[in-house]
C-alpha cells in the first residue's frame, strides 16, 4: 500500500506501509505525529529495541549478528508475540529483521521508527517493505519514543530491552539514551563495533571509553554498570535467558 510522505518529510521516498495487522497486534492512536502512539495489548510480551548503527565490515561479525536476529530473536518474537523496533530502513540490521519476519511467516509486530535525521534535502531514504508499520515523526525524538514505550509497557507489566549488535557512533548515542531511561542494554560479544566495546568496558569495569564518540557521563556510567548485560553471540541459551527475564516472560 502506497502512502504519501507526511509534512516535513518531502525528501523521503516512502515505499509502503502495511496494514497494522490483526487485532492482537499493535494499536495506534494520537495526533498526526503519533505522540503517545502505541499501546501494548495484554497478549504482547514486551518489546526489543534493535539499536541502530552501521554493520560490521567483518564477514564473521556480520554473520554472527544476522544469526542472532534470524535464528533466535525472530522465532522468539513469533512464539511470544514480542514487538521488535528498529529504524525501518532497507539496509543493515533493519533489512535483516524484515527478511527474517517475512521468511519465517511470523505475525509479531515489526515497527520501523523513521526519522530523516542527518539526511540532506536532496537525499532519499529507502524503507524496508517487510515491516508491519513504518511510523514517521515530525518534532518527535528518540527520547520521546523511549518515554512513550516505557509508559505503555508499564501499563501492561511488559518489559523492554535494547539489543546491541555491532554498532557505531549513532548506536552509542542511542545506548546513552536507553540508559537515561533505565532500559536494559544487551551487548552481543562477537558482533564487533560498539557491542564488543561495551563487553570490554564491562570486563574492565570502566564505562567512560572514548571510542565511537564522546564517553558516557557520570550518571550514564553508573547506570551502565547496572543495566548493561553482556553475552556471547555464540551462546543462544545464555542470551535468550537474559531476554526472557528482562521481558518478564515466565517459563
Amino acid at each position: 500500500m502506497q502512502i504519501q510522505p507526511q509534512r516535513g518529510f518531502g525528501h523521503i521516498r516512502v515505499l509502503r506501509r502495511e496494514p497494522f495487522g490483526p487485532p492482537s497486534s499493535i494499536r495506534f492512536h494520537g495526533n498526526e505525529n503519533f505522540r503517545g502512539f502505541l499501546t501494548f495489548p495484554g497478549n504482547l510480551a514486551g518489546g526489543m529495541i534493535i539499536v541502530n548503527g552501521a554493520e560490521s565490515k567483518d564477514v564473521r561479525e556480520r554473520s554472527a549478528a544476522a544469526a542472532v536476529l534470524k535464528e533466535r530473536l525472530a522465532p522468539f518474537a513469533g512464539e511470544h508475540l514480542s514487538v521488535i523496533f528498529d529504524n525501518g530502513r532497507a539496509e543493515g540490521l533493519s533489512l535483516t529483521n524484515g527478511r527474517a519476519r517475512a521468511e519465517g511467516k511470523y505475525s509479531y509486530p515489526l515497527i520501523g521508527f523513521v526519522s530523516p535525521s542527518g539526511l540532506l534535502p536532496s537525499e532519499e531514504l529507502e524503507l524496508d517493505l517487510d515491516h508491519t508499520s513504518l511510523l514517521f515523526f515530525d518534532g518527535y525524538s528518540y527520547s520521546d519514543l523511549l518515554r512513550d514505550l516505557l509508559c505503555q509497557a508499564a501499563a501492561f507489566n511488559a518489559g523492554l530491552i535494547s539489543i546491541v549488535l555491532n554498532g557505531d557512533r549513532a548506536a552509542k548515542d542511542e545506548v546513552r539514551q536507553n540508559l537515561q531511561h533505565n532500559i536494559p542494554v544487551l551487548a552481543f560479544n562477537g558482533t564487533g563495533g560498539l557491542a564488543d566495546a561495551l563487553v570490554k568496558a564491562a570486563v574492565n569495569r570502566s564505562w567512560a571509553f572514548e571510542t565511537f564518540g564522546p564517553p558516557f557521563g557520570k550518571t550514564a556510567c553508573q547506570r551502565a554498570a547496572e543495566l548493561v548485560k553482556t553475552v556471547n553471540a555464540s551462546d543462544p541459551a545464555s542470551f535468550m535467558a537474559v531476554i526472557k527475564r528482562e521481558l518478564r516472560i515466565k517459563e
